[in-house]
């Protein structure tokens, strides 16, 4: 008898550790449902053609996955309606606020008619589809002026439907200031939680994404594809998600010092590294940056996109409905706890954006806002002519 309970007492106490062995093991290599969380292997070069390495993504950890709830009270926006900057934006600002929990701010250019129909006709679908977080998604794009073939097609498209804002400052390259411009129209119109800034090359998963997204909101962050390379840290602005409290940050700067590029991506590098805001930028492992559909055709005859990706860059108009008929189902989560950030990574180099590394039309010199500088020349996009 005394043999047996050894035997059992043994048994268990061998059972116990094998448990606590496999549990992290099973945590690091199953935390999103698939094989690994893989870490990014990228590399870059600089101008000159020399190879530069980026900063190693690290895995999440428990101050991101239990990051502060962010409990701070709606700022009163009256601010910045005092700004000389955004005085010159000439923005309507409502009497009263409309309350969601997300804003969802797609980028188009003028010009741009197919790409906006064609996420009208997919994606833009869910927007009046969210479940536990309100979606406001609108369209902004340059003003135009009454002499410009484009003029009369706008304004019948805006009234048509409604989802459509302008924006007042000059053409061009002008990225940085136009992403300014969003976070204040934002800020002026809408009581909101988080505040999405995408491309209208984008397609995007939106009803998944607003599931995973934690109210009372988290904060502070910025996700989105990261570039984690040493001296020159900064999102790509084609998918910038903030929380609510970072735009505040970002749009009461003092007007006399807020710095403003060419780039949107380079502009918000430049602030966090102004602002000496570490720790908040987070690379979303989900979304699909490069090739794009039309240097990998195969993306379209991709099962479940929206099981595999936040979503995919480089989306046009063909490309979108291709991708919205092959979404899959919204219901399974692509992680076990279905939370934003288990599925992100941050990086482990410090905020710094220098700009003189940068090479040919992307090497623009910063200037204050408040001189209104205007860059010269355009930016077509990635899709091939």
């Amino acid at each position: 008898m005394l043999f047996n309970c050894r035997k059992y007492f043994l048994y268990y106490v061998v059972m116990y550790m094998c448990i606590m062995i496999s549990l992290p093991i099973y945590y690091y290599f199953g935390l999103s449902g698939r094989s690994s969380l893989k870490l990014l292997k990228m590399t870059y070069l600089t101008n000159k053609g020399q190879e530069i390495q980026p900063g190693k993504l690290v895995q999440p950890s428990t101050n991101i996955l239990n990051q502060q709830k962010d409990s701070s009270p709606y700022y009163d926006t009256n601010i910045l309606k005092d700004n000389t900057i955004y005085k010159r934006f000439n923005i309507d600002a409502p009497k009263y606020k409309k309350r969601v929990g997300i804003v969802v701010i797609v980028q188009s250019a003028p010009r741009e008619f197919k790409r906006r129909q064609s996420i009208r006709n997919t994606w833009f679908q869910d927007c009046e589809n969210t479940t536990n977080i309100k979606a406001e998604c609108i369209f902004i794009t340059d003003k135009v002026n009454k002499t410009s073939p484009l003029y009369t097609n706008l304004q019948n498209e805006t009234d048509h439907y409604g989802d459509m804002k302008f924006q007042n400052v000059a053409s061009g390259v002008q990225f940085g200031m136009r992403l300014l411009f969003q976070l204040v129209h934002a800020s002026l119109h809408y009581e909101f939680d988080y505040l999405l800034r995408i491309d209208d090359d984008y397609f995007f998963c939106l009803k998944r994404y607003i599931a995973e997204l934690s109210l009372p909101p988290l904060g502070p962050f910025i996700v989105g594809w990261v570039h984690c390379i040493k001296k020159i840290v900064r999102p790509d602005e084609g998918f910038l998600l903030f929380s609510r409290d970072i735009v505040h940050k970002f749009t009461t700067q003092n007007e006399s010092e807020i710095m403003c590029t060419a780039y949107g991506g380079q502009n918000v590098g430049i602030w966090l590294m102004d602002l000496k805001l570490e720790g908040v930028l987070y690379h979303d492992l989900f979304l699909h940056h490069t090739p794009t559909v039309q240097e990998k055709p195969s993306l379209k005859l991709t099962k479940n996109v929206c099981e595999k990706y936040t979503g995919v860059h480089g989306a046009y108009p063909g490309d979108m409905e291709i991708l919205w008929e092959n979404r899959g189902s919204d219901n399974n989560n692509r992680n076990v706890n279905g939370t934003l950030l288990s599925h992100c990574s941050s990086c482990s180099h410090k905020y710094v954006m220098n700009w003189q590394i940068f090479g040919g039309k992307y090497k623009r010199i910063p200037k204050r806002c408040i001189e209104n500088p205007i860059y010269e020349g355009s930016h077509l996009g990635r899709k091939k002519v």
